[in-house]
């Protein structure tokens, strides 16, 4: 009798037990797989966006700079059409993409400006295949640098937008790892047949953590680099490491603005540069021009400003001279460079320049400076070249 009533109560027993393991087992198999998949999705959410926007605004900005490099030098008329074709579907695209992701940011103006740039360059388009295109050229000249600083300031906020977005998508990510972390300790004490994969896992967060720490380190370093490059690419001429034509009149227009104390604009030509060019290549040339550039950082380091404004002619504002010491330093320069020891090939090419000045009056924008120089330029070649003309 005792042995009848016991088996029911046994088979109670077991039957709960084996539903209390089964529970264990399939809630231990969910919260793994949920782990899992949660590091899984964590991973891959923490990936740096690439938006397809910002690469377009780089490479629309890389190919107007390459457009201002051509309008420089003589250039065939259909290779500037085809480039302009190029910047039109460019512009095209960015104004297909752009407003979708970054127009909040950067607001109504931003989305005028690309259609007005798109405009524009479309009516170049059109009136270099059918009209005259010396006015057209001349038009592109000036209001392309315009068209590059808009470009620029529009790529620095789009690129500023995509980082903020990303650092708070990282600190959201961490926070929440923090916390599921916390969570995964507490189901460790109430769950003992548990602990070793919940602390299995708490390591894997830890570990994910850091790897996402150090990889938003590594953004925010990658971006301070990519915005110091930017801004030399945008200043900077990259063979001599002296100031491009723009920055060069930029800074020398700030300068006449804000002083008063005299001063003079030198446009200095390297004699026979073709020949250079013709006789030991356009290497030697390049070369050459580094020489120069040495040169003109060593001598006038502190007496001014200067650039390369194109092929082999260079511009120089001296700060607070009078006509004799404008006159002292051009000489010194001239001299300089006819005793440069510019090897090329273990042959030693011979160099000289031309200098024409140009002395300030009340000017404050240094286009008639630069037309009164290069004139003096014009003058000290004609008259033999390897000389200075005031």
């Amino acid at each position: 009798m005792d042995k009848l009533q016991r088996i029911p109560w046994q088979g109670s027993s077991r039957l709960s037990l084996g539903l209390l393991f089964g529970v264990i087992a399939i809630s231990a198999a969910i919260i793994i797989t949920s782990l899992m998949l949660v590091i899984d999705q964590g991973r891959s959410l923490a990936q740096p966006n690439d938006p397809h926007s910002l690469w377009k605004g780089y490479n629309l900005q890389h190919n107007i700079r390459r457009l201002d490099a051509m309008l420089q030098q003589p250039t065939p008329e259909a290779q500037v059409l085809t480039q302009l074709r190029v910047l039109q579907s460019q512009i095209t695209l960015l104004n297909m993409n752009t407003p979708f992701e970054y127009m909040p940011v950067l607001g109504a103006q931003a989305r005028q400006d690309l259609l007005a740039l798109q405009q524009q360059v479309k009516g170049w388009v059109t009136a270099m295949s059918t009209g005259d295109t010396a006015p057209v050229l001349d038009e592109i000249r000036r209001k392309l640098p315009d068209s590059l600083q808009s470009i620029h300031r529009m790529m620095n906020v789009i690129e500023n937008a995509n980082t903020n977005r990303n650092d708070e998508h990282r600190q959201h990510m961490l926070a929440y790892f923090d916390h599921l972390t916390w969570l995964l300790l507490g189901l460790a004490v109430g769950g003992s047949l548990l602990v070793g994969y919940l602390l299995m896992f708490i390591l894997r967060l830890r570990r994910l953590r850091n790897h996402l720490e150090e990889t938003n380190h590594s953004l925010e370093r990658r971006v301070e680099e990519r915005t110091r490059e930017l801004s030399i690419l945008a200043s900077m001429d990259m063979l001599t490491g002296l100031y491009n034509r723009r920055t060069f009149i930029e800074r020398t227009n700030h300068w006449l603005a804000q002083h008063d104390d005299g001063g003079a604009v030198l446009m200095l030509d390297l004699d026979h540069f073709k020949q250079i060019n013709d006789n030991y290549g356009h290497q030697a040339g390049d070369k050459a021009l580094k020489y120069v550039a040495r040169l003109m950082k060593e001598q006038l380091r502190d007496k001014g400003l200067f650039g390369r404004m194109g092929g082999e002619e260079f511009a120089i504002l001296l700060f607070a001279v009078d006509e004799q010491q404008a006159l002292a330093t051009a000489e010194a320069l001239r001299l300089g460079i006819s005793q440069l020891q510019c090897r090329f090939d273990d042959v030693l090419i011979p160099l000289s320049a031309s200098v024409g000045i140009a002395l300030r009056e009340s000017d404050r924008h240094i286009d008639p400076l630069l037309a009164r120089a290069d004139k003096a330029l014009y003058r000290a070649k004609h008259e033999g070249r390897n000389r200075v003309v005031a």
